[in-house]
């Protein structure tokens, strides 16, 4: 079951059990943490079953749980096993840092009663996914599409030779999560950072490639844009205007 957009579900609990008491909030607490226990009782048993042929199917796995408790929570369980593994090789380093980045708010020995004990490379290969997942509820913001920008720039500069099957093309292979989140506008954004007048979006299986003819000038920057006047004329500051002398001014009245 996969998570509706906009679909509510029961918060989790942000604070230890120690605050909670201190609060009166045990009883939140207490419905928190059984959820949390739920969800990883849930997590060992899609772990389960669905790995078949000594292969995972990450995508109906992370829909499954994520449909059913929610990316909060499912990111909460997950990272605080990582974080209970962190000794174990088969949980890949990124993962170790992203858990590190995840608030936890239980100690070592309260965690264990939602601790997942599926196969350390099967609870990895899941995180891998619900994360990929979630990145594609994130919109993508401004200096995300000038960051792949860059990147794309960098590599068309760093090609000696045409690299298109008909020689007559420089081409490079688009971050296949930015093709995923970006919209039509992005897209566009993106190709009027490059600039290229030549330039060619275009597709090959599951790749989505940018394409530049052979004699365009690869060496010119990234088209950025231009401040508008009236942010120009909002920053520029008005000659004998000095703001200090405002707020003083404001003080003694």
């Amino acid at each position: 079951m996969a998570a509706k957009k906009g679909q509510k579900f029961p918060p989790l609990y942000v604070q230890s059990f120690e605050t909670a008491m201190e609060c009166g909030e045990t009883e939140q607490y207490n419905a928190s943490r059984d959820l949390n226990v739920e969800c990883a009782r849930a997590i060992n048993n899609v772990l389960g079953e669905h790995y078949h042929d000594n292969c995972l199917d990450t995508e109906t796995a992370s829909k499954e749980i994520v449909g059913k408790f929610g990316f909060e929570r499912t990111t909460y369980v997950l990272a605080s096993t990582v974080r209970h593994f962190d000794y174990d090789g088969r949980i890949s380093r990124k993962n170790k840092n992203w858990a590190l980045t995840i608030p936890i708010y239980d100690d070592k020995q309260l965690r264990q009663y939602y601790l997942v004990t599926g196969h350390p490379a099967l609870i990895d290969m899941l995180v891998d996914q619900v994360r990929h997942d979630h990145l594609l509820t994130q919109p993508l913001k401004a200096q995300e599409v000038k960051a792949e920008a860059e990147r794309i720039l960098t590599q068309l500069q760093n090609l000696r030779e045409p690299n298109s099957p008909n020689g007559e093309q420089f081409e490079v292979l688009m971050s296949p999560i930015f093709v995923e989140r970006a919209k039509p506008r992005q897209m566009e954004r993106l190709a009027s950072l490059l600039g290229f007048p030549s330039l060619k979006i275009s597709k090959s299986g599951r790749d989505t490639y940018i394409a530049i003819g052979k004699d365009e000038n690869r060496s010119k920057p990234l088209q950025l844009r231009k401040p508008s006047v009236k942010a120009k004329l909002a920053a520029k500051p008005v000659p004998g205007d000095n703001p200090a002398a405002r707020t003083k001014d404001r003080e003694v009245r």
